[in-house]
């Protein structure tokens, strides 16, 4: 697990090298979709605390503290204060060891949602079935402004996805294979047997 600032800074990198300033929800979004694919297809999660779900669609509370939310933009990478040992307070900038895996997962959430708006990418988070929907229209939330995503539902909605991901992709080679083998007259290549 990772903790989410470090994850956020590889994603604010990316998007700085593109020359896109993210919004707040962009951000939370974003680092949500590759925690979603990081339990999907490697079965471990990738943050080092929980999702959670409200209104907007999801929220991570690692990011809200630093004034992450909303259309707000994300104006530079975000710093830790870190206590030395002879008590002095420097700044530290979490990133990710060069060779960390999760940074595969990153960049495919980077290159594949990256330019996606906020509010698209709410819309997605908050459809039927996934596990927004199923805990923020639980009777037990009651009248909470916030409540926390299971990485199990997390996991299995995601990995729902790349399976339908992968058969639509299988459907649509197969049907590419049906158009090509048509331009041909296959009865012509038959030969009789005599």
């Amino acid at each position: 697990m990772r903790p989410v600032t470090a994850v956020a800074n590889h994603l604010i990198q990316r998007a700085t090298e593109s020359g896109v300033t993210l919004s707040g929800s962009q951000l939370h979004h974003l680092v949500y979709f590759a925690h979603g694919l990081r339990l999907a297809m490697v079965h471990e999660p990738l943050l080092d605390e929980a999702v959670l779900a409200d209104s907007e669609g999801v929220t991570i509370q690692g990011l809200k503290v630093h004034g992450i939310g909303g259309e707000k933009s994300v104006n530079g990478l975000l710093l830790l204060l870190v206590k030395r040992p002879d008590g002095r307070i420097d700044d530290d900038t979490p990133t990710l060891l060069p060779d960390d895996s999760s940074s595969i997962t990153l960049d495919m959430v980077w290159s594949r949602f990256g330019s996606f708006a906020a509010g698209h990418m709410a819309m997605f988070v908050r459809s039927g079935g996934g596990p927004w929907a199923t805990a923020w229209h639980a009777p037990e939330r009651g009248n909470r402004d916030t409540v926390t995503l299971a990485n199990s539902a997390i996991r299995d909605w995601f990995r729902s996805l790349l399976i339908q991901e992968n058969k639509d992709r299988s459907s649509a080679d197969g049907l590419e294979q049906t158009v090509l083998l048509s331009r041909y007259n296959l009865a012509a290549t038959l030969t009789s047997r005599r």
